[in-house]
């Protein structure tokens, strides 16, 4: 009986005769080994051999892979890097160029005509200081609000919709010109860093329309088109000008095409001479993204 239990084992489990006590059965022992060319063959547990290669070698080999992809990902790091400087450098200079160098041209002309007045027409010297005057203080303002700007992210917050509405606002109170704000739900909305982008080419036709059109009326508009495209539209029926013709010194046409392409957006400027100007600014989106 005693032999008998032994032979079922723990918990009544039968036991194969390899494995009872005193057993002569052998077993058949497939040990790794390794043939001529270094490789190992190891058992696979049925009845072939798996082949590995040489251990070292395969270590050496992940090594060198880890390291090429340790590279590469350096490599793409600074690339980013680059890339976000230039970006920025951009973006202040852009910013130098609608504040600080829009005032500092307004403030030469005033110079300028300071020095005719004192030659010829002393009574009127009195009245363009107070106007060179109020010109320094525009221009301070516009870099103290060019700096908040930078601090303080309103197209995101808000939605480019609500942050261009009030920029308008602000131009037509400003300038005392009749003008109308036009935006669909959709694309007021928007709000990521293309949007910033565009609210900063909107705030630089304004400035534009502002300084050089001499207009009555600027109509702005934001509209999604085809459920694809976002389109800004900014209109004045001032002078116009010739958008083909070189304009040495002035950077404001080339940084709106510049902020263009940053975002992948096509720029359009219809203009003429007596026929004032529409700017147009098309940015291709996908749906959800609106």
């Amino acid at each position: 009986m005693e032999r008998e239990a032994a032979q079922k084992g723990f918990m009544g489990a039968r036991v194969p005769p390899s494995r009872r006590a005193g057993s002569r059965v052998r077993t058949r022992q497939h040990a790794a080994k390794r043939g001529n060319d270094g490789r190992l063959r190891a058992p696979d547990g049925r009845n072939g051999l798996i082949v590995l290669p040489p251990a070292p070698q395969a270590f050496v080999k992940l090594h060198e892979l880890l390291a090429l992809s340790h590279l590469r990902l350096r490599v793409l790091a600074a690339e980013s890097r680059y890339a976000a400087i230039v970006r920025e450098r951009l973006k202040i200079a852009r910013d130098l160029h609608d504040t600080l160098a829009h005032s500092m041209m307004a403030m030469l002309s005033e110079v300028r005509l300071l020095r005719k007045l004192e030659m010829h027409d002393l009574k009127s010297l009195r009245e363009e200081l107070a106007r060179a005057e109020e010109v320094a203080h525009e221009g301070l303002n516009e870099a103290r609000t060019a700096i908040t700007q930078m601090r303080v992210n309103a197209v995101r917050d808000t939605g480019l919709g609500s942050a261009l509405g009030k920029a308008f606002g602000r131009f037509i109170d400003r300038t005392a010109l009749s003008g109308e704000f036009i935006a669909d739900p959709g694309a007021a909305s928007f709000g990521d860093e293309r949007a910033e982008t565009l609210f900063r080419m909107a705030e630089e036709a304004l400035r534009n329309i502002e300084r050089h059109a001499m207009a009555t009326r600027a109509v702005v508009t934001l509209e999604t088109v085809d459920g694809t495209q976002l389109k800004l539209s900014i209109e004045d029926d001032g002078l116009g000008f010739d958008p083909g013709a070189p304009r040495q010194g002035h950077y404001g046409i080339v940084g709106l095409h510049e902020q263009a392409h940053l975002i992948g957006a096509h720029l359009c400027i219809d203009s003429a001479p007596g026929r004032g100007t529409t700017l147009t600014v098309t940015l291709r989106m996908t749906p959800e993204m609106l």
